[in-house]
């Protein structure tokens, strides 16, 4: 989920993606605070408490229009 909430910033806005460590810093230079608030909240879920890091990435897809459900099925 880091990964495709980072992808997602900075896709909608306008950025080149990166692999690996570049990702992250194509986003801190993109959006710092985004880009602060998922890497606190990854660290946290790493810790064991994944709720913040869940938070975290629903206020980013909300920014974008919310979670797509509609017609999604896991398989």
């Amino acid at each position: 989920m880091l990964q495709r909430a980072s992808e997602l910033v900075l896709l909608v806005g306008g950025h080149w993606l990166g692999g690996g460590k570049w990702l992250s810093r194509r986003l801190a230079a993109a959006d710092p605070g985004v880009h602060r608030a998922l890497s606190e909240a990854a660290a946290q879920a790493i810790a064991g408490d994944a709720k913040v890091f869940a938070a975290v990435v629903a206020e980013v897809l909300d920014q974008f229009g919310g979670p797509l459900w509609d017609g999604y099925a896991i398989r």
